[in-house]
């Protein structure tokens, strides 16, 4: 006998049941067993997924009771494990004779023909069903209509199957959460409205329609009426946290950021909170000058998930907007791991290299940058920057000359390259430099007075300028 892992809850009848069974197939020496006995050994089969042994099991039963429409029903459901799906069906005509009206029979053979992706002859089943079906069982028979219009991707004809499974149980849970689910699909926001209003007028304290009310207004872009909505699902269960957490993703996106705020804190509150719902009532603390608390919950989110490389970005970046530059850069590092290449990412740790003067850093990060997007000019103007600050005079004027060459009718290159060369003692090429800006562009002259204020003394400076004014 196989060692089969018993729990605790396990009768202990049952274990003997198995074990007489066993030892006669063993032994080839059959033994009686009555009609719910055999039942009993092949769900004990089915339950602890020894398909084959059920097969035999179920095989024996049909010798013994060859007009049982159970075992035959049973010898599907194992044909369907096995995904032996026309084997299925075929067991099922043979049971469908011996007893017209079974309704799990019908059902078996539905999700049988589902599989094979014969979507009409599964509705034929169910149909057949709702024929035989008691007025209580036909709200799940609608469930199984939707099932199948849902694999044979007729959305409209989903919500229409579901909508009727509501009407007769308008807070079927199953139901409710598909039909949003279909609702989206088909983007039937308005039809959505009228019905969740009906249902609610039935059932007012009927959580999920409320719910589901409050999305159809999104949908519908009437944000009032859905944060309406989401107060009344909420008074309703506040221990519901998807109605507390999209109320926040809804004033999140309106930017209404201190008012998102409550609605996240009580979603962390009544569920263990997602990493989506720390990061956002990260942003919305940081939106209104509470860096310290945006920062804790920034590490709630990477707590949550260690991998989360917009968190530790935006960790780095808060404390850099509080001139905590050293612990900016340890975050932002982190993040640049974790999302190599990443061209925001490595601006930012660029900029923040620039604030502790580790200049050398800052070169590197903007070389890089050069090389990920030598089409965006602030990466040469910066990388220019940084080795003017740090007196790498000559690597200044090279890298202005090659952003030069990829921005050729743009002055700042030429300004830059003005105020650099005049300070480094090259007056003439300066003054050069200075008149190519000026043909380019005059109106951005300030620029050279921007990296030296005193060349407005220089009266060979002044007079070039003047030259171009007039």
């Amino acid at each position: 006998m196989i060692n089969y892992d018993f729990n605790e809850s396990t009768d202990k009848d049952l274990k003997q049941l198995i074990s007489k069974y066993e030892e006669s197939i063993k032994a080839n020496s059959p033994q009686y067993f009555n009609e719910n006995t055999l039942e009993q050994i092949i769900d004990f089969y089915l339950e602890n997924a020894h398909v084959n042994r059920a097969m035999i099991a179920v095989k024996s039963a049909l010798e013994l009771f060859p007009f049982s429409s159970l075992f035959f029903s049973k010898k599907a459901e194992i044909h369907i494990e096995r995904k032996e799906y026309a084997d299925a069906v075929e067991i099922l005509e043979k049971a469908e004779i011996l007893d017209p009206s079974n309704i799990q029979l019908l059902l078996l053979k539905a999700d049988a023909y589902l599989s094979l992706s014969e979507h009409g002859e599964a509705l034929k089943c169910i149909q057949l069903a709702i024929d035989f079906c008691d007025k209580d069982e036909l709200a799940d028979l609608y469930l199984e209509m939707a099932d199948i219009f849902e694999d044979w991707e007729k959305h409209d004809l989903v919500i229409e199957y579901l909508e009727k499974a509501l009407i007769i149980r308008p807070t079927d849970e199953e139901a409710l959460n598909r039909l949003w689910f279909a609702i989206e699909i088909c983007e039937k926001y308005e039809h959505s409205i009228a019905f969740h209003h009906k249902l609610i007028d039935r059932v007012p304290y009927n959580l999920l329609a409320w719910y589901n009310l409050a999305h159809a207004y999104i949908g519908m872009k009437k944000f009032d009426d859905a944060v309406e909505s989401f107060k009344y699902a909420i008074a309703i269960d506040e221990t519901f946290a998807s109605s507390h957490s999209d109320c926040g993703d809804l004033l999140f996106k309106q930017k209404r950021y201190r008012d998102a705020i409550p609605f996240y804190m009580d979603a962390v509150h009544f569920s263990k909170g997602s990493k989506e719902n720390f990061f956002n009532l990260a942003v919305c603390n940081e939106k209104i000058g509470e860096n310290q608390k945006a920062r804790y919950y920034y590490k709630k989110a990477v707590k949550i998930d260690p991998h989360f490389a917009e968190a530790f970005f935006r960790i780095g970046y808060n404390y850099g907007t509080d001139a905590r530059y050293n612990k900016a850069i340890a975050s932002l590092e982190k993040a640049i791991s974790l999302k190599e290449k990443n061209v925001n990412y490595m601006r930012v740790l660029g900029f923040m290299y620039t604030q502790v003067e580790d200049y050398t850093k800052a070169i590197n990060i903007y070389e890089q940058l050069i090389k990920l997007e030598a089409g965006r000019k602030e990466n040469w103007i910066n990388l220019a920057n940084v080795q003017f600050d740090s007196e790498m005079l000559e690597d200044c004027i090279e890298t202005l000359d090659r952003g030069e060459e990829q921005f050729e009718n743009n002055s700042e290159f030429s300004y830059f390259k003005a105020a650099i060369l005049y300070v480094s003692g090259r007056k003439k090429e300066a003054l050069y430099n200075l008149e190519q800006g000026l043909a380019k562009n005059f109106d951005e002259h300030y620029i050279i007075f921007e990296i030296n204020p005193n060349f407005a003394n220089d009266p060979d400076i002044r007079n070039v300028i003047d030259l171009y004014k007039n």
